[in-house]
């Protein structure tokens, strides 16, 4: 409980991109792996949904279960963010219990606490929609490649309509 009130913060939720916090949990767990935990997560972090609700901010992904080798995605997982609370993780199984939640909060705060979001969302979203439409001209029939890239960038370019 005391760990959990340190994890109080200043923070305005409206400036949170889950892009951003996803970002940072794949290069964390991509560059330093065990050394943040033993933790069953495997990347990617596949951003899903982020919304403002009951004065918290709160971002829904799915990422990978490591399975004996046999990497299964779940989805739903949720980190919650408020100024009262701090940062909490909402994990699915099988990831409830095993450290993943303490280990993401620990990291997340952390990291908080000297980030700045970008601000500029609309630009940026503009800017990446831009992209988009450049790329969608040049996509014939059979070009599946190009297709799960243009969504890959949608997701991400959705991250900024909160």
């Amino acid at each position: 409980m005391k760990k959990k009130m340190e994890n109080k913060m200043n923070i305005d939720i409206t400036k949170i991109n889950g892009a951003e916090i996803l970002e940072f949990l794949n290069n964390l767990l991509n560059e330093r792996g065990d050394d943040v935990c033993d933790i069953s997560m495997r990347t990617p972090f596949i951003f899903e949904a982020q919304e403002i609700k009951d004065n918290e901010y709160r971002l829904h992904f799915s990422v990978y279960y490591n399975n004996w080798g046999t990497h299964q995605l779940i989805e739903d997982n949720i980190i919650k963010i408020s100024e009262k609370d701090g940062v909490t993780c909402w994990p699915e199984e099988p990831f409830d219990g095993d450290g993943t939640a303490e280990t993401l909060e620990d990291a997340l705060t952390k990291w908080l606490e000297t980030h700045e979001f970008n601000l500029d969302r609309e630009h940026i979203f503009q800017e990446k929609m831009k992209e988009i439409y450049e790329v969608l001209p040049q996509i014939s029939f059979n070009e599946t490649k190009m297709i799960d890239n243009v969504i890959e960038k949608l997701n991400v370019i959705k991250t900024y309509m909160i």
